[in-house]
């Protein structure tokens, strides 16, 4: 059991930071990535391109649950979706595998509402809050010069600061050795 836990826990550390950081980005991707997160909307995906699909939800509901498909279910292969840019692509794989299945579909389901139409609507919304968490994953923080050389500063202060230490420490314990006369 322990074994088990530690290959997962290898495999999905390696995972999650060599795919972070051995994609670097140009600036005309950064540039769109962060276009894509300042407007994307929920009417900006294709529904053509996602296989949609009603079934019979769970739950609350009185005997209407039993009668009518309102839980609503998209399915698209992120690989295969030309809509989104290929950094909002990888990521999503990469921050939802458990969404992915066997196929390489990304599948998000809704059944909060009682009709399918809010339903579909909910999940568009899950969906566009997915690729746009997705591409601001991929975006770079801003490097702020003020607190690059602040930084900078703390790290000399604290280079400085355990220097004494060491050395009053030093000093302290060779007081107490006193010298090779005394003896």
């Amino acid at each position: 059991m322990i074994k088990s836990n530690m290959r997962f826990y290898r495999f999905f550390s390696a995972s999650s930071s060599s795919s972070s950081s051995s994609t670097s980005l140009s600036p005309s991707d950064i540039q769109t990535l962060k276009k894509l997160v300042a407007s994307f909307k929920p009417t900006h995906i294709p529904t053509d391109k996602l296989l949609i699909q009603y079934n019979r939800s769970s739950g609350a509901g009185g005997q209407n649950v039993n009668k009518v498909n309102t839980k609503a279910e998209l399915r698209f292969v992120p690989l295969e979706a030309q809509w989104l840019p290929h950094p909002v692509r990888t990521a999503l794989m990469d921050r939802h595998e458990n969404r992915i299945n066997k196929k390489g579909e990304f599948i998000i389901t809704s059944e909060r509402f009682r009709t399918q139409l809010a339903n579909l609507n909910d999940a568009l919304e899950k969906l566009s809050d997915a690729v746009v968490a997705a591409a601001q994953s991929r975006i770079p923080p801003e490097v702020d010069e003020e607190k690059v050389e602040r930084i900078k500063d703390l790290k000399e202060y604290d280079k400085e600061r355990t220097m004494k230490s060491k050395q009053h420490r030093s000093s302290a314990k060779a007081q107490r050795r006193g010298s090779r006369d005394d003896y």
